[in-house]
């Protein structure tokens, strides 16, 4: 995926729907290296199901996540295109403003939105919510939580439910490298695994 400096420093922002469409798609079938059935996590996978969709029902991303998951569970802090006062500026060591990624294409599905700290919070419970005691589609699974995460240069968000849905854990950092959050998270549920 990365082939480049340019590439290294914002690698999703090649992939526009006309790129994926006509580089990536045609060449899936080269991308699988495993058994079918087997499990490799990939953000790939989001992307090629986000642009599945918008191709079966003819609507784009946003609309379909907003419309059919955040506004059936009440989710309001969500956003493709936050305004600008609400997306912080990180800076490097010498005072430069560190670029975002842009989340193009069909990887705004593995991606793409900003929300807050409560929206994180209101998914996870009400996804682990819809199903008790059945580890929500496409989370990992520990042997105390189901969880997910996401990172993205400089910032990542973990949440994390537990089997019986009554607890969760949740962790955003901001101008951390990817992981943190989820090294946070794993600390809180060692250290107050009951609250």
């Amino acid at each position: 995926m990365i082939t480049t400096v340019a590439e290294a420093r914002d690698p999703y922002v090649k992939f526009t729907t006309a790129y994926f469409d006509a580089e990536v798609s045609p060449a899936l079938a080269e991308q699988h290296r495993g058994t079918v059935g087997s499990f490799e996590y990939s953000n790939l996978g989001y992307a090629v199901l986000t642009r599945l969709l918008e191709v079966v029902t003819g609507r784009d991303w946003w609309s379909l996540a907003s419309d059919e998951v955040f506004t059936p569970l009440g989710i309001t802090g969500v956003s493709i295109h936050p305004a600008p006062e609400r997306v912080p500026v990180l800076r490097t060591w010498t005072g430069g403003v560190r670029q975002q990624w842009t989340d193009t294409g069909p990887f705004i599905g593995a991606g793409g939105i900003c929300g807050t700290f409560e929206a994180l919070e209101q998914y996870g419970t009400a996804i682990a919510a819809q199903s008790r005691g059945v580890r929500p589609f496409g989370w990992m699974d520990d042997p105390t939580l189901w969880w997910h995460n996401g990172h993205n240069r400089d910032h990542g968000a973990f949440i994390g439910v537990s089997h019986d849905g009554v607890r969760s854990v949740t962790a955003h950092t901001l101008g951390y490298n990817a992981g943190r959050a989820d090294q946070i998270a794993a600390t809180l549920e060692r250290h107050y695994p009951q609250a």
